[in-house]
């Protein structure tokens, strides 16, 4: 079983529960996929460096990327990443709206129905525990090392199983528009 990002994350604790029945899991497969718990260790002073390295790095890539583009194909590149700081602003909205209404009152605004909006606010409370199987983590070869600043994503202390290999594209090339990872099936 597996999953891209935070759908790598649930099949990680599908593939731990299902062995605590006795089930048999051969294999999880895990696409870019960070221990949600990895960052809670750090304090805020540690946890500033590595957003700031992270989105310096960030921002470096897509620059260099731009670079060599042509006039359309860069506002194309550009319009996606505007898609993705959407995408950012949004998570960043339903996390606070939950922080406010969890305080305030039991009642979950419309936008906390979304199933996307349930599964970020999970991932974030969510404390992995180990797993003694066998554990694929793929990693986009393109994308900066990450908040985590760690090539296991935050996993190595959980799996002792865990074999990690870089794929080529970055975090979204691998899922292509409809969600599956287009760079497993190249012959790269």
């Amino acid at each position: 079983m597996g999953g891209w990002c935070l759908a790598g994350v649930l099949a990680y604790e599908m593939a731990r529960q299902l062995t605590q029945h006795g089930e048999l899991v051969e294999l999880v497969a895990m696409f870019d996929s960070a221990n949600p718990a990895y960052l809670r260790r750090f304090n805020k002073l540690e946890l500033m460096i590595r957003r700031t390295l992270f989105w310096g790095n960030k921002t470096a890539m897509h620059t260099r990327r731009l670079v060599g583009m042509n006039p359309r194909k860069a506002a194309h590149y550009l319009w996606e990443r505007v898609g993705s700081l959407k995408q950012a602003a949004r998570r960043t909205f339903w996390r606070l709206s939950y922080e406010f209404r969890n305080e305030k009152t039991q009642e979950v605004s419309e936008e906390l129905k979304d199933a996307s909006a349930v599964v970020y606010l999970a991932a974030r409370a969510y404390q992995p525990g180990p797993y003694d199987g066998r554990v694929a983590l793929f990693r986009s070869a393109l994308e900066p090392m990450s908040l985590h600043r760690d090539p296991k994503l935050g996993w190595k202390e959980l799996i002792p199983q865990l074999e990690v290999e870089q794929i080529p594209g970055d975090h979204r090339q691998n899922t292509g528009r409809a969600g599956r990872c287009n760079s497993c099936a190249s012959d790269e």
